[in-house]
């Protein structure tokens, strides 16, 4: 019977476990530190590729407190790239999600990113994948492709 139990308490401790943020590719897994599970403010993910040219091409998911419209935030965007001298691309708009596709100088280098933004609740998931300018015909298509897999749970 105290068998029983312990299996039935272990088999109830599973679910946890397994909802642990962990990350897994070819070579190796490892465990996120552990979280609140609030993720407000944060950047949880940060995935690059090998350096080229000084640089990693990367895609990184930064999560945003915002409690305005999309279509507010993509102005409060604009405003952003007009004031940094970058240059907009391409950009789309719904009521929850919006894309950027933008290019300019940051410190000291010419760049390119594109960055999907989707909203829930008072939050914004920003998507961003960033390269060298140079880089960008040898890289952008994984990157964007990489970003567009961003799938919200729940």
């Amino acid at each position: 019977m105290k068998r029983l139990f312990v299996t039935l308490a272990l088999l109830a401790l599973a679910p946890a476990v397994a909802a642990q943020d962990s990350y897994q590719n070819r070579l190796f897994t490892i465990n996120a530190p552990a979280s609140s599970g609030n993720y407000a403010n944060s950047q949880p993910v940060l995935m690059s590729l090998p350096y080229d040219q000084g640089f990693a091409p990367n895609v990184n998911v930064q999560v945003q407190v915002y409690q305005g419209s999309m279509e507010a935030y993509v102005q409060l965007s604009e405003e952003q790239f007009r004031a940094l001298n970058w240059k907009l691309i391409k950009k789309g708009v719904t009521e929850n999600k919006a894309l950027f596709e933008y290019a300019g100088e940051y410190n000291g280098r010419a760049m390119h990113w594109y960055t999907e933004a989707i909203r829930r609740g008072d939050q914004v998931y920003l998507i961003t994948a960033t390269t060298l300018e140079a880089q960008w015909s040898n890289y952008g298509s994984r990157l964007i492709a990489s970003v567009q897999s961003f799938r919200l749970r729940q």
